[in-house]
């Protein structure tokens, strides 16, 4: 069953639809979770509070993105809430291939990462860890495209200063 035909069933009152749209997506926004908040506990919990965040928003939905980009943008903006609720530094999922490179640079790449304000932080994780386009950065954090370019350059040379800082300039090939 395609988007379009879960949401409409759904908006008919057809509560079956939803289960539908899990189906989908259900696995997506559990491994978007996990590599925001780093740890299955609160992987689950963030999925489960987007879901029902998703179930009472999904009459409301209006197509100004496609449904999979406003699924993860309630995922992505749920699990920063966990995250920033539980105040703490968890482990953010850098790719086994840029830790593998620098083994021994990897706690302060994850420290400089996690020290990053919010929104650069979002920028370049989901640009350089996760790998999305920007035009899908700009809908999952509900910005301009050119704002979600200037968020990760900006975001960019933060941490490459940050880095800096602390000794480590070779990094500079993946961000």
């Amino acid at each position: 069953m395609e988007e379009k035909e879960i949401l409409e069933q759904f908006k008919k009152g057809e509560e079956e639809a939803f289960f539908h749209l899990l189906d989908l997506y259900e696995n997506e926004v559990f491994t978007l979770a996990l590599r925001i908040l780093g740890n299955s506990e609160d992987a689950r919990d963030a999925s489960q509070e987007a879901w029902l965040r998703i179930y009472r928003g999904l009459n409301h939905f209006k197509g100004e993105s496609t449904l999979k980009t406003w699924i993860y943008r309630i995922t992505f903006n749920t699990s920063l809430s966990e995250l920033k609720k539980k105040r703490r530094l968890t482990s953010l999922p850098l790719d086994e291939e840029i830790v593998g490179e620098f083994p021994e640079e990897y706690g302060e790449i994850e420290s400089a990462l996690l020290n990053l304000p919010d929104k650069y932080r979002s920028a370049v994780s989901l640009k350089d860890i996760y790998g999305y386009p920007y035009e899908e950065i700009a809908r999952i954090m509900k910005i301009s495209l050119s704002s979600a370019k200037v968020l990760v350059h900006r975001g960019r040379i933060k941490l490459k200063n940050r880095l800096a800082e602390a000794g480590i300039n070779e990094v500079k090939k993946w961000i």
